[in-house]
């Protein structure tokens, strides 16, 4: 019921901005917001498969412990690979489909940023 409950809040919340921006700016904020997330998790996974290696040699006399930091580490490596794998697969559609970012609108020839619709 929690869950369910945090969605609809969710969802309130971005409502407005498909009401009022329009979908090419909500996909342009959506791109934004994923730009920052995918930095993050994967210096998630960085981090836990360095605190997993810091637990495997910290704890070189107990194999209990060397278990939890060995584990650690191969799920580091496991996140890590699925990321970078599914990055480099989407580039690579993108690529073959001949997608880009701009979102449907051209950049004016003077770079100042001016945006002409297409």
């Amino acid at each position: 019921m929690k869950k369910l409950s945090v969605g609809i809040v969710g969802a309130i919340g971005v409502l407005p901005m498909l009401a009022f921006a329009g979908l090419n700016e909500f996909i342009a904020q959506l791109n934004i917001w994923i730009g920052y997330i995918i930095p993050l998790l994967i210096s998630f996974a960085v981090v836990l498969f360095l605190w997993g290696l810091v637990k495997f040699v910290a704890n070189a006399s107990d194999e209990g412990k060397r278990q939890e930091g060995k584990d650690l580490m191969i799920w580091g490596l496991i996140a890590l690979f699925v990321m970078i794998a599914f990055w480099g697969i989407v580039g690579w559609i993108q690529t073959t489909l001949d997608l880009n970012n701009t979102a449907g609108v051209i950049v004016g020839p003077s770079g100042t940023g001016n945006v002409l619709p297409t």
